[in-house]
């Protein structure tokens, strides 16, 4: 039965995620950077309000991906079975190209001569990310002792906190090194069009 679920709700869950990417990919970063607006993601403590640049629903659409991702290892964990290190591989694939994917701005930063560190990062902490969950939702979450249930899970939350600022703080500079010569260059998106 846990086979069934996990071998129809990831793929979907991917297929959600390819398209809120795409949903991403039009929103203009360049003008909602410079946009005063509220933060819509909600915040767990008044300091984390500092560590998100606010990017508009972007930075919305970007959580939420990154959980989508997340919850489809945390079933593919709890799933087991063979094809378990090909899903990961795939969910590992998805996280890879998500900044690809979700940033039609990227094309702007390079030519620009900006080095897009935001990639890097992402393509770093997901397979830690990944890894961590499977082998926390696979091992640690039935541990013998308490203490390395507790410690396992409290960085688990520590690392699902963190992936999103570690991907957008790094956005939000390269998009203000570029912006003013961005905004001085080019008409924006609603007017291309």
């Amino acid at each position: 039965m846990a086979s069934e679920v996990s071998s129809v709700f990831v793929p979907v869950i991917i297929l959600i995620v390819i398209e809120l990417s795409g949903v991403a990919r039009e929103i203009d970063l360049y003008q909602a950077l410079h946009e005063d607006g509220a933060n819509i993601i909600p915040f767990l403590f008044p300091g984390e309000r500092n560590l998100i640049p606010n990017l508009g629903r972007f930075s919305f659409i970007h959580s939420l991906n990154v959980s989508f991702l997340i919850i489809s290892t945390v079933i593919i964990s709890l799933d087991g079975g063979v094809s378990v290190i090909w899903v990961i591989a795939l969910l590992l694939a998805v996280w890879t190209v998500l900044p690809v994917l979700e940033v039609d701005e990227y094309e702007t930063i390079i030519k620009q001569g900006v080095s897009p560190k935001s990639i890097r990062r992402h393509m770093m902490y997901g397979p830690i990310l990944i890894s961590y969950t499977f082998v926390h939702f696979t091992f640690l979450i039935e541990a013998q002792e308490w203490y390395i249930s507790v410690v396992g899970q409290a960085l688990f939350v520590g690392l699902v906190l963190g992936s999103v600022p570690l991907f957008l703080s790094p956005l939000a500079t390269e998009l203000s090194e570029t912006s003013t010569q961005q905004i001085g260059n080019q008409q924006p998106r609603s007017q291309e069009k």
